[in-house]
């Protein structure tokens, strides 16, 4: 906290009542580095109602892992990283949750899927890839991709 106010040139105090706590800021920091990754993901995106969904969530997952700075801070400090991108009510989980939604309302109209099961769909692949990545271990997106596929084609 003390660098990025420096580096702002502003007070600590000033820092922590614009963002709150370091997590908080991590959680924002976060948010502006998947949101590119996601529209990239949703922009490129193959297929048709739910196949292209899941395309778009594996080019997301694949575009996360890559970010290097986003996976060195997971390997770095691994339970910070969780605990920011699987906190319920943190930005980053609440713009997952909300664009997996909309990707599918837009994607796949038919579907009948309640909101809830997104987050936990959001919440279920982020451990499973971000867990890998902090052991610094390779993910298995496929495998996620397989789980996001079974839960969504039973609301069809």
């Amino acid at each position: 906290m003390n660098t990025v106010a420096a580096h702002l040139n502003i007070g600590r105090s000033t820092l922590y009542r614009w963002v709150g706590d370091r997590e908080k800021l991590i959680d924002h920091a976060i948010l502006e580095c998947i949101t590119e990754i996601w529209v990239d993901a949703r922009r490129t995106a193959r297929g048709d109602g739910l196949e292209r969904v899941l395309d778009a969530a594996d080019r997301f997952m694949h575009g996360c892992i890559a970010y290097e700075p986003l996976t060195s801070f997971a390997r770095r400090e691994p339970n910070l990283a969780q605990r920011v991108l699987l906190d319920p009510d943190g930005l980053v989980n609440t713009a997952r949750r909300t664009s997996l939604l909309h990707a599918t309302a837009s994607a796949a109209p038919h579907l009948e899927v309640p909101p809830e099961t997104f987050g936990v769909l959001g919440m279920t692949a982020t451990a499973l890839v971000w867990a890998n990545v902090a052991a610094d271990r390779e993910p298995d997106i496929t495998a996620t991709i397989d789980i996001m596929r079974t839960v969504l084609s039973a609301h069809a």
